[in-house]
C-alpha cells in the first residue's frame, strides 16, 4: 500500500497520526454522530488533540509504563486518550461502558491504574465506588460535564481542562511532544488487553507497538486499501 508510512521510522500510532497530521493535515480523520450530525475531525485536529493531552497527561504524573483505563462508548475522545496514552510510553486498558461496579474494581485494581478517562457522571460513579487510600486516588478525566462540575473534586477534572493545559506547555516547548514520542520504540507496550475471564478472573495481556502497526499494515494491503477510499 502505497500511501501507507514506512513503519521502520513511524513505527508506533503516536507517530503515524504524527505523520498523517503532517502531510495530510486537512483530510477527514474520523467522523462522530452526534445527536444526528456527522462532525468531522481532521487529522491535524487529531494530533493536537492527542499531543495536549499527552503532554497533560505528562505533567500530571502519567509516565512510561502507566495504564489509563477507559470507559465509555466508542468516540473520539477514547481514541484521543489512547493515543495520548501510548505517546507518552503508557498502556492503555479499555473498559466496556457496561461493565458492572465490582468488575471495573477489580480491572483497576489489577492493572495498578491510576488515571482513567470515564465519559460521563455514570462511568465517574463506577470509579467513584473503588476503595482507595487518600494518597492514592484515581485521577478521573470526564467528558460529559452534566452532574460533575459540582463535585469540587481536584482528581476529577474536564477533559477541556487537560487539553487546556496541555496547550500552555506546547506554547512553551513547541518540541515536547515530539521529543515524548521519539522516545517510544516499537518494543514498547501499547495496549493492555484483557483476557475473557469464562474460567478466573480476566488477566491483562500487553501488545507492543510494533505488533499493533504491523497487523494494521498487513489488513489494509490485504484488503487493497487506497487513499481514495477514505474519503
Amino acid at each position: 500500500m502505497s500511501n501507507y508510512p514506512n513503519i521502520k521510522t513511524h513505527n508506533t500510532l503516536p507517530k503515524i497520526l504524527r505523520h498523517r497530521s503532517q502531510t495530510i493535515p486537512t483530510t477527514v480523520a474520523l467522523r462522530n454522530k452526534d445527536l444526528g450530525i456527522w462532525n468531522e475531525i481532521t487529522w491535524k485536529e487529531y494530533n493536537d488533540n492527542v499531543s495536549f493531552l499527552a503532554l497533560g497527561l505528562s505533567s500530571r504524573g502519567f509516565k512510561l509504563g502507566d495504564v489509563i483505563g477507559l470507559i465509555g462508548d466508542n468516540k473520539p475522545s477514547w481514541l484521543f486518550f489512547e493515543i495520548a496514552a501510548q505517546a507518552v510510553g503508557g498502556m492503555s486498558l479499555g473498559i466496556y461502558r457496561d461493565t458492572l461496579d465490582e468488575e471495573v474494581g477489580y480491572l483497576i485494581n489489577a492493572a495498578n491504574v491510576n488515571f482513567v478517562f470515564a465519559e460521563d457522571q455514570e462511568q465517574v460513579d463506577k470509579l467513584l465506588s473503588i476503595k482507595r487510600t487518600k494518597n492514592n486516588k484515581i485521577t478521573i478525566f470526564y467528558e460529559d460535564s452534566r452532574g460533575l462540575k459540582e463535585l469540587n473534586d481536584p482528581h476529577i477534572i474536564d477533559m477541556l481542562d487537560l487539553i487546556t493545559e496541555g496547550k500552555a506547555i506546547a506554547a512553551k516547548n513547541p518540541n515536547k511532544y515530539n521529543q515524548l514520542i521519539d522516545k517510544i520504540s516499537d518494543e514498547q507496550n501499547a495496549i493492555l488487553c484483557t483476557t475473557s475471564g469464562t474460567t478466573s478472573k480476566p488477566k491483562g495481556v500487553p501488545l507492543k507497538h510494533g505488533s499493533i502497526v504491523q497487523n494494521g499494515q498487513i489488513i489494509a494491503s490485504s484488503l487493497g486499501l487506497r487513499k481514495s477510499d477514505f474519503k
